[in-house]
């Protein structure tokens, strides 16, 4: 690829991710795009004012004369010709459209140059008065360095001052500056994103990952909510966090068959159990529906409505929220946070009995809030918090198979019966899901097994200890 397509191309990425903080309208994106491809026109020659004079004596197909000048307006900017430019085009001040065209062409010409030609924009931080522009596949980061002054010089011309940083692999991109308003809009922002992100593999029912990833999302979302309601109150929160619970609540039938089916078919199975196989596919059929429902109805669009209200409504740089822990810094609450659920989740320790299911299903749910919460500030934390997140997930897992188990054995017991008045299936398949039952136990008592050793190296004393002087907690 050339340099002026690769300049083009981050210009165009740049464009498409600051627009609306520049307040530079869709209909200047042809004006970038061809600004970007015709930026070094007749550079370097002795006539400094030849690119620009070439924009304008001979036009470019399909644009009109005003736009023209513009390009051409741009070329002298990034050429460092604004008079030439000014005087080519018949006006002696440089268009404010063409000002902001010119400073993104330099920014996407300074990043090529430096030696980043794969840069892409993988996230904008629009929180604070200065926009932080994330560049992803810029190699070690020097290229992001050397293409900060660029950057700095647009300063005065873009409405917004910006600065790049190289991305390192965040997921919320939270600072340890960061007001708890700006983190939670942050985590918000990202989550809701991820559940819209996953609606159309919903719909369209092609693959059950797109379910599984919309589900997830969704609760992740909800426990966002749970999480930073001291920031809002639970006022300001009730009604998207109603939403998410909602709309997560209609997944679980059909993703509950899926985890089934899939079951089935790692044990071979689905061939031996025809009857329960057929109740199985109506049942996912139907319970798909309903999902569908939910997100043609009121629940999915109260969702949208409701969380695209609150982030509007608590963006920081529109919206100031008076409470106390709004303007506390995330860097001071996150090790309170994290602390407080893992209080949560040593409580259980040395009260938990092998049959007391109900239990079991509370830790687990209160693992998974210590694992969101700590995934959600893992940016701002020592390393070492990746350690909570294994040990939870591993926990997860764990429980979540014996859950699995228990939801599959009920599921078998109640269809059999029900189709036990229908002639039911044959002796042999009758004898086979006998065994499919058994299989599920078995199943159950090894996750059980993993369980015991994890949660004994999670809750034991040294560890707690040592995760704590780590984290800070």
């Amino acid at each position: 690829m050339a340099h002026a397509d690769r300049v083009q191309r981050i210009a165009m990425d740049l464009f498409e991710a600051t627009s609306s903080a520049h307040e530079m309208p869709e209909s200047d994106a042809e004006l970038v795009r061809a600004s970007a491809w015709l930026h070094d026109l007749g550079a370097g020659g002795s006539d400094p004012g030849h690119g620009p004079r070439l924009v304008l004596q001979h036009g470019i197909a399909g644009y009109a004369p005003g736009v023209v000048a513009d390009v051409a307006r741009a070329v002298g900017l990034s050429q460092g010709t604004q008079g030439q430019a000014g005087e080519a085009s018949g006006d002696d001040r440089m268009g404010e459209a063409a000002s902001r065209a010119a400073a993104l062409v330099a920014i996407a010409d300074a990043l090529d140059t430096a030696g980043a030609p794969n840069a892409r924009v993988t996230y904008v931080d629009d929180t604070r008065p200065r926009l932080r522009v994330y560049v992803g596949d810029a190699g070690s980061g020097a290229a992001v360095n050397s293409a900060a002054a660029a950057a700095e010089a647009a300063d005065g011309v873009l409405p917004r001052a910006m600065r790049l940083a190289r991305d390192t692999g965040r997921r919320y991109y939270i600072r340890r500056g960061d007001t708890m308003q700006a983190a939670a809009y942050k985590v918000f922002a990202r989550l809701y994103g991820d559940v819209r992100s996953r609606e159309d593999g919903v719909r369209q029912d092609a693959d059950i990952e797109d379910l599984h990833k919309f589900r997830v999302a969704t609760r992740r979302l909800r426990a966002a909510f749970r999480a930073f309601r001291p920031v809002f109150g639970r006022e300001a929160l009730q009604e998207a966090a109603a939403a998410a619970r909602t709309v997560a609540r209609a997944t679980n039938a059909a993703r509950d068959l899926d985890v089934f089916i899939e079951a089935l078919e790692v044990a071979e199975f689905t061939s031996r159990v025809p009857t329960l196989m057929e109740r199985v596919s109506r049942d996912r059929a139907a319970a798909i529906r309903g999902t569908l429902d939910v997100l043609d109805g009121d629940g999915f669009d109260g969702l949208v409505r409701a969380t695209e209200g609150l982030l509007a409504g608590i963006h920081p740089q529109s919206h100031d929220v008076e409470r106390a822990r709004a303007s506390a810094r995330v860097r001071d609450e996150a090790p309170r946070m994290v602390r407080r659920r893992v209080r949560r989740v040593l409580e259980y320790a040395g009260t938990l009995a092998d049959g007391d299911d109900a239990r079991l299903h509370d830790l687990r749910i209160a693992g998974k809030h210590l694992r969101y919460v700590s995934e959600f500030l893992a940016d701002i934390l020592a390393d070492h918090v990746a350690d909570v997140i294994d040990d939870m997930k591993a926990l997860q897992d764990s429980l979540g198979e014996m859950n699995d188990c228990a939801v599959q054995r009920d599921y078998i017991e109640r269809r059999m019966q029900n189709t036990a008045a229908d002639g039911g299936p044959s002796d042999v398949e009758v004898v086979t899901i006998e065994l499919l039952v058994a299989k599920t136990e078995l199943r159950r008592e090894r996750a059980l097994s993993r369980f015991r050793g994890e949660w004994d190296r999670f809750t034991d004393p040294g560890r707690q200890r040592l995760l704590a002087d780590r984290l800070g907690l």
